[in-house]
């Protein structure tokens, strides 16, 4: 009976443990999709969690890789899912690190910035108008 209880005790725990990535150097390297940013990234352990943010289509995934002087940790990173993990520097300052997938931002072409630019617009849905007139 205690071994069983030992056994789903390991099992459980080795679940929720968050991968580790090994680092002697606090500046590391990022890859976003085709993106190489070297010496990019620095390790702070004081920041629990140090966010990563990466701009993340609806449709799709970032291939994403951390890369430090001796390992490295790459994730598929969907919209609005986050991917956790340790970075340990020097064998003893853990590093709680995350990745956080956003949605790009809206972007407009210049044609509508210039149209638009010192402009305040407001649209009222024809079933909002209808609402307002059936009900008093």
């Amino acid at each position: 009976m205690l071994l069983i209880g030992l056994i789903q005790f390991v099992i459980t725990n080795g679940q929720n443990a968050l991968p580790i990535v090994r680092a002697n150097s606090k500046i590391s390297s990022l890859r976003e999709g085709n993106v190489y940013k070297k010496d990019f990234w620095t390790i702070t352990p004081e920041a629990r969690p140090d966010v990563w943010t990466i701009e993340v289509s609806k449709s799709s995934t970032v291939r994403a890789a951390l890369i430090t002087d001796v390992d490295s940790i790459i994730f598929n990173v969907e919209l609005g899912k986050t991917y956790d993990f340790v970075v340990l520097l020097n064998g003893k300052d853990s590093a709680f690190t995350q990745i956080k997938g956003v949605p790009t931002p809206a972007t407009f072409t210049e044609e509508y910035k210039l149209k638009m630019n010192n402009q305040t617009t407001a649209e009222i849905p024809e079933i909002y108008e209808l609402v307002h007139i059936v009900l008093p």
